[in-house]
């Protein structure tokens, strides 16, 4: 069962900056921003394949500041973002070192889309209830306390779901069956995004269900 989703108007030709699927690393900025453009430069960039870390079954990818991003973002760093098939899971890290002899602070998250059958009928299931909900099509957002296990969408979906991370997140597709989403610790908000009614976006056959740190990280 294929679960990594694409958006309808992808693309994988490098016409488009990024390519609006997968795993795409948001560093070192999630979210707009006043110089840096919307979630960071890293998912707009090429990354390296370390190939005396990656096997068959494992791609290390490596990004380092260039003269494009000292210019938006003064500071020295290494991102190196693993990916790794294990018994029929797949696995991710991503790790952030400070090179610099400054401090520096960033928020960073991983902008996961995943295949749906129909988003009408998906559950997202997990320990949300009591957690601090932020509607972020709201202008301003407005903090309030979520009362459920269970998220659906039925209107265009930007929410952050406050500290529910480390722990696991399900999605349930009448279709598909269920896929388990795990983190182990270092991420702590819920992101649910869709753009519901953008049929150009496929809003049908897809949700981004995204591991974020939005608080600054020293």
């Amino acid at each position: 069962v294929e679960w990594l989703g694409l958006r309808a108007d992808c693309a994988l030709d490098g016409s488009k900056q990024n390519i609006s699927g997968g795993f795409p690393i948001c560093f070192p900025q999630f979210g707009p921003g006043e110089v840096i453009v919307q979630h960071g430069f890293a998912r707009n960039m090429d990354w390296e394949l370390d190939e005396n870390k990656s096997s068959e079954s494992k791609c290390v990818l490596i990004l380092e500041e260039t003269e494009e991003t000292m210019k938006t973002w003064p500071h020295q760093f290494r991102c190196t973002y693993t990916v790794e098939l294990k018994d029929e899971e797949l696995h991710c890290c991503l790790k952030v070192v400070n090179k610099s002899e400054s401090d520096c602070t960033f928020t960073t998250g991983i902008h996961s889309y995943y295949d749906t059958s129909d988003v009408d009928t998906l559950r997202i299931e997990g320990k949300f209830s009591g957690c601090t909900k932020e509607d972020r099509t709201q202008d301003p957002p407005e903090p309030t306390t979520y009362d459920k296990d269970e998220i659906t969408i039925s209107q265009f979906a930007d929410e952050i779901y406050q500290k529910v991370w480390p722990g696991t997140v399900t999605l349930k597709d009448p279709k598909k069956g269920e896929l388990d989403i795990v983190s182990g610790g270092g991420w702590r908000d819920l992101v649910i995004w869709n753009p519901y009614g953008d049929d150009k976006m496929g809003y049908k056959t897809f949700v981004c269900v995204e591991s974020v740190e939005g608080e600054p990280v020293p």
